[in-house]
Protein backbone atom coordinates (compact mmCIF):
# COMPACT_ATOMS: atom_id res chain seq x y z
CA UNK A 1 0.00 0.00 0.00
CA UNK A 2 2.86 2.35 0.71
CA UNK A 3 4.14 2.23 -2.73
CA UNK A 4 0.83 2.96 -4.11
CA UNK A 5 0.49 6.46 -2.01
CA UNK A 6 4.60 7.25 -3.09
CA UNK A 7 3.46 6.96 -6.35
CA UNK A 8 0.13 8.94 -5.90
CA UNK A 9 2.34 11.35 -3.96
CA UNK A 10 5.01 11.69 -7.08
CA UNK A 11 2.15 12.10 -9.65
CA UNK A 12 -0.07 15.16 -7.21
CA UNK A 13 3.35 16.97 -6.59
CA UNK A 14 4.51 16.90 -10.26
CA UNK A 15 1.33 16.47 -12.34
CA UNK A 16 -0.54 19.14 -11.43
CA UNK A 17 2.62 21.50 -10.76
CA UNK A 18 3.38 20.81 -14.62
CA UNK A 19 -0.51 21.26 -15.56
CA UNK A 20 -0.13 25.02 -14.14
CA UNK A 21 2.50 25.74 -16.26
CA UNK A 22 0.50 24.18 -19.37
CA UNK A 23 -2.67 25.60 -18.80
CA UNK A 24 -1.29 29.42 -18.02
CA UNK A 25 1.53 28.94 -21.45
CA UNK A 26 -1.40 27.95 -23.80
CA UNK A 27 -3.90 31.10 -22.23
CA UNK A 28 -0.80 33.00 -23.32
CA UNK A 29 -0.21 31.81 -26.46
CA UNK A 30 2.99 29.78 -25.69
CA UNK A 31 3.86 26.54 -27.88
CA UNK A 32 3.52 23.94 -26.02
CA UNK A 33 5.35 20.93 -27.49
CA UNK A 34 4.41 17.43 -25.40
CA UNK A 35 2.84 17.34 -21.96
CA UNK A 36 3.43 14.26 -20.60
CA UNK A 37 2.38 12.44 -17.19
CA UNK A 38 5.05 9.64 -15.59
CA UNK A 39 8.81 9.65 -16.99
CA UNK A 40 10.87 7.46 -19.16
CA UNK A 41 9.40 5.47 -22.39
CA UNK A 42 5.96 6.35 -24.13
CA UNK A 43 3.11 4.08 -23.05
CA UNK A 44 0.51 5.96 -25.12
CA UNK A 45 -0.08 9.01 -26.84
CA UNK A 46 -2.33 11.26 -28.71
CA UNK A 47 -1.77 14.34 -30.60
CA UNK A 48 -3.57 17.26 -30.04
CA UNK A 49 -3.89 20.18 -32.32
CA UNK A 50 -0.87 22.02 -31.50
CA UNK A 51 0.71 19.29 -28.24
CA UNK A 52 1.55 15.56 -27.92
CA UNK A 53 -0.50 14.56 -24.40
CA UNK A 54 1.01 11.26 -23.70
CA UNK A 55 1.66 8.57 -20.64
CA UNK A 56 4.73 7.47 -19.76
CA UNK A 57 6.46 3.66 -17.77
CA UNK A 58 7.15 5.58 -14.66
CA UNK A 59 4.94 7.12 -12.47
CA UNK A 60 7.34 9.52 -10.68
CA UNK A 61 5.65 12.72 -12.00
CA UNK A 62 5.96 14.03 -15.43
CA UNK A 63 6.63 17.30 -17.70
CA UNK A 64 5.90 20.02 -20.24
CA UNK A 65 8.05 21.00 -22.64
CA UNK A 66 7.90 24.68 -24.54
CA UNK A 67 8.99 25.24 -27.89
CA UNK A 68 12.29 27.36 -26.94
CA UNK A 69 12.74 26.89 -23.49
CA UNK A 70 16.08 25.85 -23.34
CA UNK A 71 17.22 26.15 -26.74
CA UNK A 72 16.79 29.25 -29.05
CA UNK A 73 13.94 28.86 -31.62
CA UNK A 74 12.08 31.29 -34.02
CA UNK A 75 8.52 30.34 -33.47
CA UNK A 76 6.65 33.09 -32.04
CA UNK A 77 5.17 31.16 -29.86
CA UNK A 78 8.64 29.38 -28.30
CA UNK A 79 9.22 30.21 -24.82
CA UNK A 80 12.10 32.73 -25.39
CA UNK A 81 9.95 34.64 -27.71
CA UNK A 82 7.04 35.31 -25.52
CA UNK A 83 7.09 38.27 -23.55
CA UNK A 84 9.21 38.39 -20.01
CA UNK A 85 5.88 38.86 -18.03
CA UNK A 86 3.80 36.35 -19.55
CA UNK A 87 6.93 33.83 -19.01
CA UNK A 88 7.34 35.11 -15.37
CA UNK A 89 3.58 34.28 -14.67
CA UNK A 90 4.33 30.65 -16.79
CA UNK A 91 6.82 30.13 -14.16
CA UNK A 92 4.71 31.07 -11.23
CA UNK A 93 1.66 28.96 -11.97
CA UNK A 94 3.46 26.02 -11.20
CA UNK A 95 3.72 26.57 -7.87
CA UNK A 96 0.73 28.33 -7.37
CA UNK A 97 -0.91 24.62 -8.94
CA UNK A 98 0.41 22.89 -6.32
CA UNK A 99 -0.82 25.43 -3.51
CA UNK A 100 -4.52 24.86 -5.86
CA UNK A 101 -3.46 21.07 -5.46
CA UNK A 102 -2.66 21.39 -1.36
CA UNK A 103 -6.07 23.37 -0.93
CA UNK A 104 -8.31 20.67 -2.88
CA UNK A 105 -6.67 18.12 -1.19
CA UNK A 106 -7.53 19.67 2.94
CA UNK A 107 -10.87 20.66 1.39
CA UNK A 108 -11.71 17.18 0.96
CA UNK A 109 -10.11 16.13 4.22
CA UNK A 110 -12.55 18.50 5.88
CA UNK A 111 -15.35 17.82 4.10
CA UNK A 112 -15.06 14.05 5.22
CA UNK A 113 -13.79 14.90 8.52
CA UNK A 114 -15.55 17.70 9.57
CA UNK A 115 -14.68 20.78 11.79
CA UNK A 116 -14.19 20.90 15.48
CA UNK A 117 -16.55 23.46 16.23
CA UNK A 118 -17.81 25.13 19.55
CA UNK A 119 -20.43 23.15 20.21
CA UNK A 120 -19.87 20.88 22.96
CA UNK A 121 -19.55 17.05 22.14
CA UNK A 122 -19.71 15.48 26.15
CA UNK A 123 -19.01 17.35 29.23
CA UNK A 124 -16.46 15.45 31.63
CA UNK A 125 -17.86 14.61 34.94
CA UNK A 126 -17.31 16.47 37.88
CA UNK A 127 -15.61 19.10 35.83
CA UNK A 128 -16.06 22.58 35.96
CA UNK A 129 -18.48 22.63 32.98
CA UNK A 130 -20.56 19.97 34.89
CA UNK A 131 -20.57 21.90 37.69
CA UNK A 132 -21.16 25.26 36.03
CA UNK A 133 -24.70 23.73 34.14
CA UNK A 134 -23.14 23.10 30.37
CA UNK A 135 -24.66 20.73 28.46
CA UNK A 136 -24.33 18.30 25.58
CA UNK A 137 -25.39 20.32 22.99
CA UNK A 138 -24.38 23.94 23.78
CA UNK A 139 -23.16 26.26 22.01
CA UNK A 140 -20.19 28.83 23.59
CA UNK A 141 -20.88 31.78 21.53
CA UNK A 142 -19.00 34.02 23.83
CA UNK A 143 -16.38 33.71 26.76
CA UNK A 144 -15.30 36.15 29.36
CA UNK A 145 -17.19 38.84 26.77
CA UNK A 146 -15.15 37.87 23.92
CA UNK A 147 -16.92 36.27 20.95
CA UNK A 148 -16.10 32.74 20.00
CA UNK A 149 -17.27 31.16 16.53
CA UNK A 150 -14.84 27.80 16.16
CA UNK A 151 -13.12 25.60 18.76
CA UNK A 152 -9.60 27.37 18.43
CA UNK A 153 -11.45 30.36 19.80
CA UNK A 154 -12.77 28.55 22.59
CA UNK A 155 -9.58 26.96 23.42
CA UNK A 156 -7.70 30.31 23.37
CA UNK A 157 -10.25 31.88 25.12
CA UNK A 158 -10.38 29.53 28.05
CA UNK A 159 -6.39 29.87 27.94
CA UNK A 160 -6.78 33.20 28.54
CA UNK A 161 -9.16 32.76 31.59
CA UNK A 162 -8.67 32.94 35.12
CA UNK A 163 -10.51 31.35 37.91
CA UNK A 164 -13.53 32.41 36.90
CA UNK A 165 -15.15 32.21 33.46
CA UNK A 166 -18.30 33.77 32.27
CA UNK A 167 -19.65 31.85 29.27
CA UNK A 168 -22.30 32.77 27.05
CA UNK A 169 -24.50 29.24 26.00
CA UNK A 170 -26.90 28.98 23.09
CA UNK A 171 -29.45 25.99 24.42
CA UNK A 172 -32.98 25.15 21.97
CA UNK A 173 -32.80 28.53 21.03
CA UNK A 174 -32.46 30.46 23.94
CA UNK A 175 -29.06 32.10 25.24
CA UNK A 176 -28.01 31.37 28.83
CA UNK A 177 -25.40 33.09 30.66
CA UNK A 178 -23.05 30.46 33.40
CA UNK A 179 -20.04 31.13 35.56
CA UNK A 180 -17.18 28.01 35.95
CA UNK A 181 -14.98 28.08 38.35
CA UNK A 182 -11.60 26.31 36.92
CA UNK A 183 -8.26 25.02 38.70
CA UNK A 184 -5.23 27.29 37.11
CA UNK A 185 -2.64 24.89 38.44
CA UNK A 186 -1.01 22.25 36.80
CA UNK A 187 -0.97 22.59 33.07
CA UNK A 188 -3.25 25.58 33.07
CA UNK A 189 -7.42 26.25 33.25
CA UNK A 190 -9.45 23.50 32.05
CA UNK A 191 -12.85 23.43 31.47
CA UNK A 192 -13.94 19.67 30.93
CA UNK A 193 -15.47 19.74 27.37
CA UNK A 194 -15.24 17.85 24.17
CA UNK A 195 -15.92 19.45 20.82
CA UNK A 196 -18.62 18.30 18.08
CA UNK A 197 -17.98 18.10 14.66
CA UNK A 198 -19.70 20.48 12.19
CA UNK A 199 -19.93 19.80 8.56
CA UNK A 200 -21.13 22.30 6.00
CA UNK A 201 -19.84 24.27 2.98
CA UNK A 202 -18.92 27.18 4.20
CA UNK A 203 -17.05 26.00 7.31
CA UNK A 204 -15.35 23.31 5.39
CA UNK A 205 -14.07 26.44 2.64
CA UNK A 206 -13.17 28.14 5.54
CA UNK A 207 -11.07 25.68 7.46
CA UNK A 208 -9.01 24.67 4.17
CA UNK A 209 -8.31 28.25 3.25
CA UNK A 210 -6.99 28.72 7.04
CA UNK A 211 -5.43 25.24 7.05
CA UNK A 212 -3.72 25.96 4.11
CA UNK A 213 -2.38 29.37 5.19
CA UNK A 214 -0.93 27.85 7.92
CA UNK A 215 0.74 24.99 6.38
CA UNK A 216 2.79 27.42 4.11
CA UNK A 217 3.25 29.75 6.19
CA UNK A 218 4.75 26.79 8.34
CA UNK A 219 6.72 25.79 5.40
CA UNK A 220 7.54 29.34 4.23
CA UNK A 221 9.58 29.61 8.01
CA UNK A 222 11.06 26.46 7.45
CA UNK A 223 12.82 27.19 4.35
CA UNK A 224 13.74 30.86 5.93
CA UNK A 225 15.14 29.00 9.10
CA UNK A 226 17.14 27.01 6.81
CA UNK A 227 18.65 29.63 4.49
CA UNK A 228 19.33 31.48 7.73
CA UNK A 229 21.71 28.80 9.23
CA UNK A 230 19.43 28.73 11.78
CA UNK A 231 18.59 24.90 10.90
CA UNK A 232 21.65 22.57 10.05
CA UNK A 233 20.76 21.24 6.94
CA UNK A 234 21.19 17.90 8.34
CA UNK A 235 16.76 18.20 9.50
CA UNK A 236 16.59 18.06 5.20
CA UNK A 237 15.53 14.51 4.31
CA UNK A 238 15.23 13.36 0.62
CA UNK A 239 13.40 11.12 -1.19
CA UNK A 240 14.24 7.76 1.70
CA UNK A 241 13.27 10.26 4.35
CA UNK A 242 9.94 11.11 2.44
CA UNK A 243 9.07 7.82 1.49
CA UNK A 244 9.18 6.91 5.45
CA UNK A 245 7.03 9.88 5.91
CA UNK A 246 4.45 8.01 4.00
CA UNK A 247 5.10 4.42 5.18
CA UNK A 248 4.35 6.23 8.69
CA UNK A 249 1.33 8.19 7.63
CA UNK A 250 -0.14 5.02 5.72
CA UNK A 251 -0.30 3.00 9.15
CA UNK A 252 -2.31 5.85 10.26
CA UNK A 253 -5.13 6.31 7.58
CA UNK A 254 -5.57 7.70 4.16
CA UNK A 255 -6.71 11.02 5.95
CA UNK A 256 -2.93 11.03 7.42
CA UNK A 257 -1.63 10.70 3.53
CA UNK A 258 -3.63 12.78 2.39
CA UNK A 259 -2.46 15.57 4.75
CA UNK A 260 0.98 14.45 4.24
CA UNK A 261 0.88 14.59 0.66
CA UNK A 262 -0.69 18.57 0.53
CA UNK A 263 2.18 19.02 3.49
CA UNK A 264 4.73 18.10 0.69
CA UNK A 265 2.96 19.71 -2.27
CA UNK A 266 2.96 23.13 -0.56
CA UNK A 267 6.83 22.37 0.46
CA UNK A 268 7.12 21.61 -3.35
CA UNK A 269 5.79 25.37 -4.35
CA UNK A 270 7.64 27.22 -2.16
CA UNK A 271 10.70 25.24 -2.94
CA UNK A 272 10.39 26.03 -6.44
CA UNK A 273 10.27 29.85 -5.84
CA UNK A 274 13.34 29.66 -4.30
CA UNK A 275 15.89 32.34 -6.40
CA UNK A 276 17.81 29.07 -7.18
CA UNK A 277 19.19 28.27 -10.75
CA UNK A 278 17.47 25.76 -12.44
CA UNK A 279 14.45 26.16 -10.08
CA UNK A 280 11.22 28.06 -11.30
CA UNK A 281 12.35 30.85 -8.61
CA UNK A 282 15.75 31.16 -10.23
CA UNK A 283 14.36 31.72 -13.57
CA UNK A 284 12.02 34.43 -12.83
CA UNK A 285 15.04 36.11 -11.38
CA UNK A 286 17.11 35.56 -14.78
CA UNK A 287 13.98 37.11 -16.47
CA UNK A 288 13.67 40.07 -14.15
CA UNK A 289 17.34 40.90 -14.42
CA UNK A 290 17.18 40.31 -18.35
CA UNK A 291 14.93 42.78 -17.91
CA UNK A 292 16.51 45.48 -16.32
CA UNK A 293 19.48 45.28 -18.39
CA UNK A 294 17.47 45.68 -21.67
CA UNK A 295 18.43 41.76 -22.32
CA UNK A 296 21.93 42.01 -22.59
CA UNK A 297 22.25 38.27 -20.59
CA UNK A 298 22.11 36.23 -23.40
CA UNK A 299 19.86 33.19 -24.07
CA UNK A 300 23.01 30.68 -24.15
CA UNK A 301 24.16 32.56 -20.76
CA UNK A 302 20.46 32.05 -19.46
CA UNK A 303 21.04 28.35 -20.43
CA UNK A 304 24.32 27.52 -18.73
CA UNK A 305 23.32 29.43 -15.32
CA UNK A 306 20.08 26.89 -15.57
CA UNK A 307 22.03 24.06 -15.97
CA UNK A 308 24.68 24.68 -13.52
CA UNK A 309 21.72 25.21 -10.71
CA UNK A 310 20.27 21.69 -11.87
CA UNK A 311 23.54 19.68 -11.87
CA UNK A 312 23.94 21.45 -7.91
CA UNK A 313 20.94 20.59 -7.01
CA UNK A 314 21.04 16.76 -8.48
CA UNK A 315 24.06 16.95 -6.03
CA UNK A 316 22.46 18.11 -3.05
CA UNK A 317 19.28 15.43 -3.84
CA UNK A 318 22.03 12.85 -4.00
CA UNK A 319 23.62 13.68 -0.82
CA UNK A 320 20.47 14.45 1.31
CA UNK A 321 19.88 10.82 0.10
CA UNK A 322 22.89 9.01 1.15
CA UNK A 323 22.40 11.24 4.51
CA UNK A 324 18.82 9.24 4.72
CA UNK A 325 20.22 6.00 3.76
CA UNK A 326 23.06 6.24 6.42
CA UNK A 327 20.42 7.35 8.82
CA UNK A 328 18.34 4.08 8.31
CA UNK A 329 21.51 1.77 8.55
CA UNK A 330 23.13 3.96 11.91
Amino acid sequence: MTIIYVILLFLLMITPHELGHMVVGKLLGFKVNEFAVGMGPRLCSKQGKKTLYSLRALPLGGFCAFEGEDTGSKDPGAFNNRPIWARILVLLAGSAMNIVTAFVIILLVVGISGVRSNIVADVTSDSAAMRAGIQKGDRIVEINNTKTSGWDEVLKSIEKSGEEMKLKLQRDGKEINVTAHVSTSGEGPKLGITSALERSPGKTFTEGIKTTWNMTKSIGHGFYMLVSGKVSLSNVGGPVAMIGMVDSSSKMGFTYVALLIALISINLAILNLLPIPGLDGGRIVILIIKWLTGGRLTEKAEGYINIGGTILLIGLIILVTFKDVYMLFK
